[in-house]
């Protein structure tokens, strides 16, 4: 990654991370770190991966956090809850971005609608559109003009 790049990027996996890489440069951006699942996740790795981009994150060239989750069985509600107490224990140096898939099995106490807006009322801005969410960090960054059709 470089120096001048902008975007802490925390996702779900590494084929994930690549994509969403790809999303971000697409929207002249550039990651300045990618961090995915460790040890193919055996336990929730989120609270440690956001910790390391909270530190990316008070970089002065970093403008934004994007994570990236996706869950297949993991109960969404729990991520949610999980995401919403670690930034009201320390809030984050710059704004978060969340994407959120989730399988049936995970969206069993709370749909990913219901995750959108729960976050969003905790001032997190969520979206269940890759895409979406890339837009919407770029739109947040000073002199940003879309190439993205």
């Amino acid at each position: 990654m470089t120096a001048a790049a902008s975007i802490a990027l925390v996702t779900a996996g590494a084929g994930l991370g690549m994509m969403m890489i790809d999303l971000i440069a697409d929207h002249g951006l550039r990651a300045a770190c990618f961090m995915d699942n460790l040890r193919g996740a055996p336990d929730e790795t989120m609270t440690e991966r956001l910790a390391v981009a909270r530190r990316i994150a008070q970089r002065p060239r970093v403008k934004a956090i994007v994570f990236q989750t996706v869950l297949a069985s993991r109960s969404l509600a729990e991520r949610v809850e999980a995401l919403t107490a670690f930034i009201a224990a320390e809030p984050l140096p710059k704004p978060l971005f969340v994407g959120i898939a989730a399988g049936h099995a995970a969206t069993r106490k709370m749909t990913t609608e219901e995750a959108v807006a729960r976050l969003g009322a905790a001032g997190i801005a969520a979206f269940t559109d890759p895409v979406a969410l890339v837009r919407a960090v770029a739109e947040s960054q000073p002199k940003y003009k879309s190439t993205f059709p």
